[in-house]
């Protein structure tokens, strides 16, 4: 979690709630109407509330921060992370062909089985069951530059007028396809596993078959990692051909 964004969104929810407000606006108004009738008593009064609103601030901000108002903050937090989630990925489907939009949906749901069910942890050790979600969200965030990186080769390739780099682009994008098959195979593979784990009562056999999962999820973040890495940026050469050819 970012500390420094939910300390801000504590702040203003704090600082927005009824036990700071109401006094404090409350204190304000009686002050105004004091200045206006040089009435002493609302003079106080309105001190007294915005004391009061100041004082529930500092003393639920520093002093004794309270849950309710903390979750009010987390879950402004998860509700813009959402939000901002689903433009991500809205825009990343209208921009892929219907083949590779099947490819998404199957890794978007494949991740939130992992993420929000827990049946497949049972028969599994917690040591063992947070290794292996740090994996898939690795995965995950790999297969979403993945497909990024789709896209981009895409547009070159379609933008290019020269048949030989188009054909390199193209073979890219067939290569990182393979490897986001590959990846939510693996993820597929995964969670059947770990649901045979749930159901065997055999420890050792289940040792292994974790040992094995974990051996197979290590070794498509490795491959996962070189394509990345291999075609994170086009060759100079592609794009000193394609700058010649253009008017």
């Amino acid at each position: 979690m970012d500390i420094k964004r939910f300390r801000k969104k504590y702040f203003y929810a704090v600082l927005s709630s009824p036990i700071t407000l109401v006094p404090f606006i409350g204190g304000m108004f009686c002050a105004a109407a004091a200045a206006v009738s040089e009435s002493t008593s609302l003079g106080l009064i309105g001190v007294t509330g915005v004391l009061a609103g100041v004082g529930a601030f500092v003393y639920r901000f520093l002093v004794s921060p309270s849950d309710k108002i903390a979750q009010k903050a987390q879950k402004e937090i998860e509700r813009e992370d959402n939000e901002e989630r689903e433009a991500y990925l809205n825009n990343l489907r209208k921009q892929l062909d219907s083949k590779t939009r099947v490819l998404l949906t199957n890794l978007l749901e494949l991740y939130k089985e992992f993420t929000e069910n827990k049946e497949w942890q049972e028969g599994a050790d917690r040591y063992s069951v947070s290794e292996t979600l740090s994996k898939v969200k690795e995965i995950f965030q790999h297969s979403l530059t993945s497909f990024e990186k789709i896209i981009e080769l895409k547009e070159r390739s379609e933008n290019t007028r020269i048949s030989e780099i188009r054909r390199k682009y193209d073979n890219r994008i067939k290569q990182i396809l393979s490897s986001l098959e590959e990846g939510v195979g693996i993820l597929k593979n995964t969670l059947a596993g770990y649901h045979e784990i749930a159901a065997s009562q055999d420890v050792s056999e289940n040792t292994a078959s974790i040992s094995k999962i974990g051996e197979e999820l290590d070794r498509h973040l490795r491959i996962a990692a070189e394509v990345s890495k291999k075609f994170s940026r086009p060759d100079s050469v592609d794009l000193e051909k394609e700058k010649a050819v253009q008017p």
